[in-house]
C-alpha cells in the first residue's frame, strides 16, 4: 500500500493511464494531469519487475544528457511568448541537444528530440508571420528541424 508506514496520512496518489473500472463507486476523487505530461507520458508503458531498478534517482538527478531545459509538453511552458524570435531559438538549441545526442548514438533520444524539435516548429507554422513562415513543404522547415 502506498500510505503504509510512519508519518503517513492515509491520502493515496496514483496517476493512472488506463480505464479503472475496479475503481468505480469507491470513494476515489479523479483529476486531470494539467502539468508534467513530459513525466507521465514516458512511464505509461513502462513495467517494473519487484526489486529492479525503477531509474528514478537517475532520471531526476541527471537531467537530460545534453542539459535540454525545454518543455516536451507546451501545456507545460511556464513563460508565455508571441515572439517567433524565441520560439525559433528553442527550436534550434533543441537541434543542437539532437546532435549532441546522435554524436553519442543515442538514438532513442535522437528520435524524441526530432519529434520535439517539429512541436515546436508547428507553433512557430502557426505564428503565421510573414519574416518567416514555414510549411511542412519548405524546404526550410526540415534544414531547421533535422
Amino acid at each position: 500500500m502506498a500510505n503504509a508506514g510512519l508519518n503517513t496520512n492515509g491520502s493515496l496518489l496514483f496517476i493512472t493511464t488506463t480505464l479503472t473500472f475496479h475503481l468505480d463507486g469507491e470513494l476515489i476523487v479523479f483529476g486531470k494531469v494539467v502539468k508534467g505530461m513530459r513525466i507521465v507520458r514516458p512511464i505509461k508503458h513502462v513495467m517494473i519487475l519487484e526489486g529492479a531498478d525503477d531509474g528514478i534517482s537517475k532520471f531526476f538527478n541527471d537531467g537530460d544528457i545534453c542539459g535540454d531545459i525545454y518543455c516536451d509538453w507546451l501545456a507545460d511552458i511556464d513563460e508565455s511568448t508571441n515572439e517567433l524570435s524565441w520560439w525559433m531559438t528553442v527550436v534550434a538549441s533543441i537541434k543542437a541537444f539532437r546532435n549532441e545526442h546522435y554524436k553519442k548514438q543515442y538514438y532513442k533520444m535522437v528520435f524524441t528530440k526530432y519529434k520535439k524539435a517539429l512541436l515546436y516548429l508547428d507553433v512557430c507554422q502557426k505564428k503565421d508571420r510573414e519574416e518567416f513562415k514555414f510549411e511542412k513543404g519548405n524546404p526550410r522547415y526540415s534544414q531547421v528541424a533535422l
